[in-house]
């Protein structure tokens, strides 16, 4: 409780404090500190280039992590869940290995696949289709490419074990009635891992509306702002241009947003 309280609840609290003052870390403000009250938010919620980010990450959040990761991840669950052989074992291996590199490494792979000169480019050039500028013609694509490549794993992960976990009588009784294939997906094992799908969007939704690391080793949220995200857009405010108290403001607008769409998922999951 102690190591929560001290790096969890008053970080928090601190921050929540310091988005309605004029906090900085230089010149006078450093000094004396003036309580503001909602001034930061009403600057932040008048800035164009918080809308755009706002609007990048849905876009990016939807493209990459629910339509990506989530249909991607439990139509490869369906189609492995009842085959644990060799093909399926190394096909997780290399799934898991895109899960678990790390931020800034992942972030340079995708730089050198997606160079001019890169792997995809030269399989482009050898099918006849000319050369594309991926960071600059698509920069938002590339990151939900990117990222539906990264966190796939989870999501298969999960609803494997979910759908392996299913008793065998289920599953029986099922094709005693006829249901195969897409029926038996659908009325079947879907509804009865329901409470694993709705775990799997809440998790995978906070964690692609706060990523940060590895999108801002690979684009910096360029260029021109097309891959700002709402977190790169807080660190640029707080640690780039010193506006420490909208910055502080940015991050509670996202744990806001994050707390809504968490209640937004869990009553979907109580109907």
């Amino acid at each position: 409780m102690v190591l929560i309280l001290m790096f969890t609840i008053f970080p928090a609290i601190w921050g929540i404090f310091i988005s309605t003052t004029n906090y900085a870390l230089l010149g006078t403000a450093a000094k004396s500190l003036e309580f503001l009250g909602l001034k930061n938010y009403i600057d932040v919620m008048t800035d164009l280039l918080f809308w755009k980010s706002l609007r990048i990450t849905v876009e990016f959040v939807v493209g990459s992590a629910i339509i990506g990761q989530f249909l991607l991840g439990l139509g490869l669950a369906l189609l492995t869940y009842n085959r644990f052989n060799l093909p399926e074992k190394v096909m997780s291996a290399f799934m898991m290995a895109a899960w678990i590199i790390p931020e800034t490494v992942f972030a340079y792979i995708w730089l050198a696949y997606l160079n001019t000169e890169g792997l995809l480019n030269q399989v482009l050039h050898y099918l006849g289709i000319p050369k594309i500028s991926w960071l600059v013609d698509h920069p938002l694509e590339s990151i939900i490419i990117a990222n539906i490549w990264r966190g796939t794993a989870w999501s298969w992960l999960l609803f494997v074990s979910a759908l392996r976990a299913l008793p065998r009588e289920i599953h029986e009784a099922a094709e005693i009635d006829g249901a195969t294939g897409f029926t038996k997906a659908r009325y079947v094992l879907i509804p009865l891992i329901r409470g694993h799908i709705i775990t799997n969007l809440i998790l995978i939704t906070l964690w692609t509306f706060n990523q940060f690391g590895w999108v801002y080793a690979m684009t910096g949220g360029g260029p021109a702002f097309n891959t700002l995200l709402i977190t790169i857009y807080a660190y640029l405010k707080a640690f780039k241009y010193l506006e420490i108290g909208p910055g502080a403001a940015v991050a509670v607008l996202v744990f806001l947003i994050n707390l809504g769409a968490t209640l937004l998922y869990l009553r979907f999951l109580r109907r």
